[in-house]
């Protein structure tokens, strides 16, 4: 095969993955439209902690951070009500999270959280 047919067939396949995951969005926020508003409580997510990052399987800081943000808003719509019953984050950068976070969240600060 020569070099254009490679670049189309590797094109094609961007597209492809892209109309599926587009799709799958599009499904995803239409089944939340119709399911009321829900409630959810967590504590202990710890964003942002090294230390904590390091004890967990993820072994560091950003993919901790990463895979608990996608699953998170992966279960969360942004009309759901949000409880974090304390270390949320031990930063000072808990406006940066609630802004990437789906949810209406309310605080419990906790014995790590910034006070």
């Amino acid at each position: 095969m020569s070099a254009p047919w490679i670049f189309t067939i590797v094109i094609l396949i961007i597209c492809i993955i892209t109309v599926v995951y587009t799709l799958a969005t599009t499904e995803r926020k239409r089944r939340w439209k119709h399911r009321p508003p829900q409630t959810f409580f967590i504590a202990d997510t710890h964003f942002d902690n090294r230390r904590e990052a390091h004890k967990s399987p993820f072994k560091r800081t950003w993919l901790m951070n990463k895979i608990l943000r996608d699953n998170w808003n992966r279960k969360v719509s942004m009309r759901d009500k949000v409880y974090v019953l304390g270390d949320f984050i031990d930063s000072k950068r808990v406006t940066y999270w609630k802004n990437r976070l789906n949810g209406r969240i309310e605080f419990i600060a906790g014995n790590h959280d910034p006070h």
